[in-house]
């Protein structure tokens, strides 16, 4: 599970004071910040991954597609192909209750669809992006949430080289 937050810190500016904890930094002060309070937002987090055979003129097998589904499925994610590129595949995690748990299913998966491609798969490569982001749990307004981490899990995979994933900040 997610670990606990940390001691919190703070930092003084002359406009504003910023306060950090282990989960969220609260802002307070003239600079036109907010405070969130102590209590997160319920979290999603969006996982993509790119397999690419070391031989660009050979297919990725089925068995390795289905392998990265079934990954991704035991995590708890809900799968998706990517639009316009049929070696990606995304996965949706959550919402959870604030505690992190969707960014934590989403890396745990990230770590085995990589290693199951290490293993099994040698002469396949995968770029994973992770991005977790809190939510508002509102049905207008979800969707909107879903994407939003879908496309920002998609850049950070379109910016890992091979074998390689990349996290957002937010994914602790």
């Amino acid at each position: 599970m997610p670990q606990e937050p940390g001691p919190e810190t703070s930092k003084e500016t002359s406009e504003e004071t910023t306060h950090q904890t282990g989960q969220e930094t609260i802002w307070n002060g003239d600079g036109g910040g907010h405070e969130t309070g102590e209590t997160p937002l319920p979290g999603i987090a969006a996982l993509v991954c790119e397999l690419r055979p070391a031989d660009d003129l050979v297919d990725v097998s089925t068995q390795l597609r289905d392998r990265v589904v079934e990954i991704l499925r035991s995590q708890g994610g809900e799968v998706d192909p990517v639009q316009g590129n049929p070696d990606a595949t995304a996965a949706l995690f959550g919402p959870d209750d604030g505690d992190g748990a969707a960014a934590w299913s989403a890396v745990v998966a990230a770590a085995r669809v990589r290693n199951a491609v290490a293993e099994v798969f040698g002469e396949t490569t995968v770029r994973i992006g992770v991005a977790a982001s809190g939510v508002d749990l509102d049905p207008a307004s979800l969707g909107l949430w879903r994407t939003h981490v879908v496309d920002l899990a998609t850049w950070l995979q379109r910016t890992a080289a091979a074998d390689e994933a990349i996290l957002n900040a937010r994914t602790h």
